[in-house]
């Protein structure tokens, strides 16, 4: 896994991609870069996704918050749940990967709708 700006071009391009179809429906979300990682968030809210890059893959993959059991339920992207945990993490309950442009829109509408809570603390 790579940060944003040495990851893949196509890694990159997914990224803002599925940044730009959340912000139809969010339009003061903002995107911050580390060195690991970027962060979804609304400011003044709990960042609600992170979005892991590829230094070689057209991929991302999305940890998000939510329900693993709502997540499980759709059928918009392949979620992968993952043991609970009590790390800072405790909240991001599982990921899904998105390797193709077409996925995105799909891929925002399910992490608008199963992820993102302006208030934080009720997920």
């Amino acid at each position: 896994m790579s940060a944003h700006t040495n990851s893949a071009s196509e890694s990159r391009a997914l990224c803002i991609a599925l940044f730009a179809e959340l912000q139809q429906v969010l339009p003061l979300l903002e995107r911050v870069e580390t060195e690991h990682w970027c962060g979804f968030f609304q400011p003044g809210d709990s960042r609600f996704a992170y979005i892991h890059h590829y230094k070689t893959d057209a991929r991302i993959q999305v940890w998000c918050r939510g329900v693993a059991a709502d997540w499980q339920t759709q059928k918009a992207v392949f979620y992968v749940a993952r043991t609970p945990t009590d790390s800072s993490w405790q909240h991001f309950h599982g990921h899904f990967d998105i390797t193709a442009r077409t996925a995105i829109k799909a891929a925002a509408e399910a992490l608008y709708l199963l992820s993102y809570s302006p208030n934080p603390s009720a997920v």
